[in-house]
């Protein structure tokens, strides 16, 4: 399994196909777990390459105050320049997608096209994350059967306190990227689910405003991990934009 470092830490990603690279980043908690559906379908034809974002899964983690997007953007730039990929198609999840929005308003030129999941683009309310943070500290008094059993913790694994406390000020901390993507060109789908929350209702919908070539795919049923719940329906959403693009 490769790795690189980056800002002293130890990162985790895999890489599987050939073709045009496209980068993925998975959400708060979680790992590169939550794309185990998407792999096998879409490896013949890309190169995909799936990284365990800094503290989550086997990358390591740092303090708090190392928990920000311009340092897991950072992390993302690190995985791509090893892999010697100048472009990449950038699919982020949840915070990952925050992870994608600080790439394309900060490293545009990296950036070939971009895929928003489940993402907002403003910070949430402290009211609204304050106990998903907490929630996310306690993650692993959860049993693993039950985290398995569950599709909004199937792919996640338990972190560190400054990781589940960095991570969650990063999100209520997070500037508002309708003013920094007003006007992008680059190509960008916007997934979310049927059934998702307010808050990435409203943050799906600024962007679609803001973003002048975007386009919108809305999964019928679906929650916040469409990926897990409605693979099939995923899948086509994902590869259709990737063939649009490439």
């Amino acid at each position: 399994m490769p790795h690189v470092t980056n800002d002293a830490l130890k990162l985790h990603y895999e890489t599987e196909g050939a073709g045009p690279p496209v980068l993925f980043m998975h959400g708060y908690t979680s790992t590169i777990a939550l794309w185990r559906d998407q792999i096998p379908v879409l490896s013949p034809h890309y190169r995909l390459i799936c990284m365990d974002l800094r503290g989550h899964g086997e990358s390591e983690g740092t303090d708090i105050d190392g928990y920000n997007l311009a340092a897991l953007a950072g992390d993302a730039l690190a995985v791509l320049d090893q892999e010697g990929v100048e472009r990449a198609v950038i699919v982020g999840h949840s915070m990952g997608g925050m992870v994608a929005q600080e790439l394309l308003a900060r490293h545009g030129d990296r950036v070939g096209a971009a895929v928003f999941s489940s993402t907002t683009c403003k910070a949430p309310p402290r009211e609204y994350f304050l106990p998903v943070v907490e929630w996310a500290v306690k993650l692993g008094d959860i049993p693993a059967g039950e985290r398995a059993a569950d599709p909004l913790t199937r792919s996640c694994k338990p972190v560190s306190e400054a990781t589940a406390r960095g991570c969650g000020e990063m999100h209520i901390n997070m500037e508002n990227f309708a003013d920094s993507l007003k006007g992008s060109t680059t190509p960008c789908l916007v997934i979310r689910g049927s059934e998702e929350s307010g808050t990435i209702l409203s943050g799906s919908s600024t962007l679609l405003d803001v973003l002048h070539n975007a386009q919108e795919a809305v999964i019928e049923g679906a929650g916040h991990v469409p990926q897990i719940t409605h693979p099939a329906a995923y899948k086509d959403v994902l590869a259709r934009f990737l063939r649009q693009v490439h």
